[in-house]
């Protein structure tokens, strides 16, 4: 029997054995494993073991998703007392990299309105508002277009991390994420239309 081991993307462990292919993902202390003929169905299998099958046992997710959220408003949103949302927090919770990565602003609005779309608490709708605002103000270049990338606590371009506009993707994303229908990715959820 001859096994080619790939290496691990975070979804666990595809290989071949003979003719077959095995996926094993080990989630929360439990070990799935899943054979098939492709690669990609094998992973499809596993992946469907180590989702909830309930409703209830899903709820966790939703709890922890909220709980992230108000973790990164509270200490990531103008941390430094400046509009914006700092780049990394240390463990106590403190600033370490102040700059403003247009990145993070998108991800926050595209949260934001997933959790209103799944919740429809009021308080996630008014974030999403405010952190558009926030980018039509400072975020997005109204001279040559595009997102600038990095800003520094004052709302000044600079290029402390890496200089240009490396990144479109979230730009993209965070102003069609609201038309799409609600989905794990925004491809996904593309795909649905």
């Amino acid at each position: 029997m001859s096994i080619k081991t790939r290496k691990s993307n975070g979804q666990g462990h595809t290989f071949k054995v003979g003719n077959s292919w095995k996926t094993v993902i080990t989630s929360q202390g439990r070990t799935v494993t899943a054979t098939a003929k492709t690669q990609q169905e094998s992973k499809r299998r596993a992946k469907e073991k180590v989702m909830p099958e309930t409703e209830s046992d899903r709820s966790w997710m939703l709890d922890s998703a909220k709980s992230l959220y108000e973790i990164a408003r509270k200490f990531g949103w103008a941390a430094d007392g400046s509009p914006g949302f700092v780049y990394t927090i240390d463990w106590q919770k403190k600033p370490v990299v102040k700059s403003r990565m247009q990145w993070v602003a998108g991800e926050a609005v595209m949260t934001a309105f997933a959790l209103w779309d799944v919740t429809g608490e009021k308080d996630y709708l008014d974030d999403y508002y405010n952190w558009w605002r926030y980018i039509q103000e400072n975020v997005i270049d109204k001279q040559f277009g595009s997102w600038h990338h990095e800003l520094d606590a004052a709302q000044k371009v600079t290029s402390t991390t890496w200089s240009g506009k490396p990144d479109v993707y979230h730009a993209f994303s965070a102003c069609v994420f609201p038309i799409l229908p609600l989905g794990a990715s925004l491809i996904g959820s593309a795909k649905k239309l």
